[in-house]
């Protein structure tokens, strides 16, 4: 290790020829600027070849004694890191030395990526709030583990493992295990770019996509059940007509509870055809929807009055009623007879019915029903990339069907 003391001067010191002494340290060609000791001078009380003031400057032995302090530190950091035998950054011992700490733990760092997300202001707040979350989760597993003061370089491959290993017997579903082990990947290629650690041990590691599961989504036929049963209660019809909104705007609870808000004023026509256009609160990417050209959204906003005077309920008492409404349409399926429900194609609702899956009924509907292109689906549910839209719908045999269709036509 390299370490330099340096005079930096302000424009108002040139003028005054006065300094304040700089350093830096330097291991391998990689520098890392520690910036002011807090010494000042006169520059030519300053020996630039021993990096010591000279005994014309009336406080020298208060300074040099500080210079030495300086060094005195760094290199006690420098060799604790070098008795490790693993690789460290000049920018590892600047954070130590800056913070007077002599670990850096893992949970720091991670707190430090976090901090840095608010502050750049990306991505959204509620995808940070999500990461913190994530973060409580990763050090309940190190106080499971008594590591909760471990080094970040300590966080391997083989700790990943472990983590990922521990959130199932927490029984958290495959989905969740692989955005935890996302999330802390990116923190750690963070604390990599920031020289916060010499190494990735995660480079060139690609974490498992999860088993897709069956969507929840409602059929052609459940739908117009949904659509024209009369429901039991006033609140269930209420949450029933705003689901029907969800099943044919395809908008998460905040995008709808939002664009009801400012209602007529994001709706726009082209070629005739009136469309929503909103930038979705999670990605910020646009969903063009044609929503007004199907009558049902019409009937439901002119029956509450407009836009704003939609019902919307919590997304939380939204999903809990949901529950309530597929109970509903399963007990009016019951009551049918076999060869009506035959007849109408109709099987019982999922009873984990939530927001949703009106979302992935509208991709459903589009996609295996209407046989819209795969494009056009991603342009109306404000989608980039066809691995999105997979996370929504994906082809069935009725794809096939109108293809067959249009082969023997």
């Amino acid at each position: 290790m390299e370490l330099l003391f340096y005079r930096h001067s302000t424009k108002g010191q040139r003028k005054k020829g006065n300094c304040t002494i700089y350093h830096r340290i330097t291991i391998n060609g990689v520098r890392a600027e520690l910036y002011s000791t807090h010494l000042d001078g006169k520059c030519d009380d300053f020996d630039v070849e021993r990096q010591r003031f000279k005994s014309a400057d009336p406080n020298y032995l208060y300074k040099n004694g500080r210079l030495n302090e300086i060094e005195g530190d760094l290199l006690d950091i420098y060799t604790t890191l070098s008795r490790r035998k693993k690789p460290f950054t000049p920018h590892q011992i600047k954070e130590l030395y800056m913070t007077g700490e002599m670990e850096l733990r893992f949970m720091d760092i991670f707190d430090k990526w976090l901090k840095a997300l608010r502050d750049m202001g990306v991505p959204q707040e509620q995808t940070v709030t999500r990461y913190e979350d994530i973060r409580d989760n990763v050090l309940k597993f190190l106080i499971s583990k008594q590591k909760q003061t471990d080094l970040l370089e300590n966080f391997d491959l083989d700790m990943l493992h472990q983590y990922r290993d521990w959130l199932k017997k927490q029984a958290f579903a495959d989905s969740t295990i692989r955005k935890h082990q996302s999330v802390v990947k990116q923190m750690v290629t963070w604390a990599k770019r920031e020289k916060y650690l010499a190494q990735n041990p995660f480079d060139g590691y690609r974490i498992k996509h999860e088993k897709l599961k069956p969507h929840i989504y409602l059929s052609v036929s459940q739908y117009e059940l949904l659509r024209t049963h009369q429901f039991s209660t006033e609140r269930l019809q209420r949450v029933a007509d705003v689901f029907v909104i969800y099943c044919r705007t395809g908008f998460h609870w905040q995008d709808l509870k939002d664009m009801a808000a400012v209602g007529e004023t994001v709706i726009y026509q082209v070629a005739g055809y009136d469309f929503i256009n909103w930038t979705r609160v999670k990605t910020k990417e646009v969903a063009k929807v044609p929503a007004m050209s199907w009558p049902e959204v019409n009937e439901i906003v002119r029956k509450y009055g407009g836009w704003e005077k939609l019902p919307i309920l919590s997304n939380q008492k939204m999903n809990d009623y949901l529950k309530l409404v597929a109970a509903e349409l399963n007990v009016a399926i019951q009551k049918m007879t076999l060869g009506e429900r035959r007849e109408r194609n109709l099987q019982p609702v999922s009873p984990e019915l939530t927001v949703k899956a009106g979302r992935k009924t509208l991709a459903d509907w589009l996609l295996n029903e209407l046989c819209w292109s795969r494009e056009a689906v991603k342009v109306v549910l404000g989608l980039k990339s066809d691995r999105s839209l997979d996370s929504y719908v994906r082809e069935d045999e009725r794809r096939v069907v109108q293809e067959l269709r249009r082969n023997s036509a």
